[in-house]
């Protein structure tokens, strides 16, 4: 098994979605850093919402969320009811 905490894609459309997942063994969680550096790795930076960016992170939700500029419907949302933990640190 490989430890990815963050995963970059872009689909056909030009749609870019972005995963990140806690950090569940204490090994190196992803932070928005890691994300910025992802995306400017890939070349998507003029592609992305950076605020859309910065919540996906912070929600660390382990399933791929729309990051494109205006998306349309979200690629994934909480159950009703849910309740969002932040993620915590070792």
């Amino acid at each position: 098994m490989v430890h990815e905490p963050l995963k970059l894609a872009r689909n056909s459309s030009g749609r870019v979605y972005l995963e990140v997942h806690r950090d569940v063994y204490h090994r190196t969680g992803a932070d928005l850093p890691d994300a910025l550096a992802a995306i400017d790795a890939a070349g998507l930076n003029g592609m992305v919402d950076l605020s859309h960016v910065t919540e996906v992170v912070a929600r660390a939700w382990g399933t791929p969320e729309d990051v494109t500029p205006n998306p349309g419907a979200p690629a994934v949302s909480p159950a009703k009811g849910a309740e969002l933990v932040p993620a915590t640190g070792p």
